[in-house]
């Protein structure tokens, strides 16, 4: 909710304004919070809050270690058993001929965790405009 500061009523005021759903991925947490750890050469206690669903893990799970000084303390909120439709990789060209407007192929893995079976309907979004839907 910030960067890395000591001033304590921004980081009091960064805590207060936390809301369900502003979390992330917990491989790109890990990413901060090593970062974090090489910047400030101290120990860190880090507290997560979340409803621990599958759907937030870090693929490969080796993306969420944390560094020795880490200490992590996680808190489960919320119902985990809810069910939870997650996009759990995306497979798809870094670049692209768009001058040639030659079709590009993308194929994303929708997973349930605690669903129902069920169909879905998916659309691939480009800088606000949808270009494709498959069910």
């Amino acid at each position: 909710m910030t960067q890395p500061i000591e001033d304590q009523p921004a980081l009091r005021a960064a805590v207060q304004a936390i809301q369900p759903g502003d979390g992330t991925e917990f491989g790109e947490l890990a990413r901060a919070v090593r970062a974090m750890a090489e910047a400030v050469h101290t120990p860190i206690e880090l507290h997560v809050f979340s409803d621990m669903q599958r759907g937030d893990l870090a693929s490969p799970f080796s993306d969420m270690e944390m560094p020795p000084s880490v200490k992590l303390v996680a808190h489960a909120v919320g119902d985990k058993d809810q069910p939870n439709w997650t996009v759990e990789s995306v497979d798809a060209p870094g670049q692209f001929g768009a001058k040639t407007r030659k079709p590009v192929h993308v194929e994303a893995v929708v997973a349930g965790y605690g669903t129902p079976a069920a169909q879905r309907s998916v659309s691939l979004v480009v800088n606000g405009k949808t270009t494709a839907t498959k069910m």
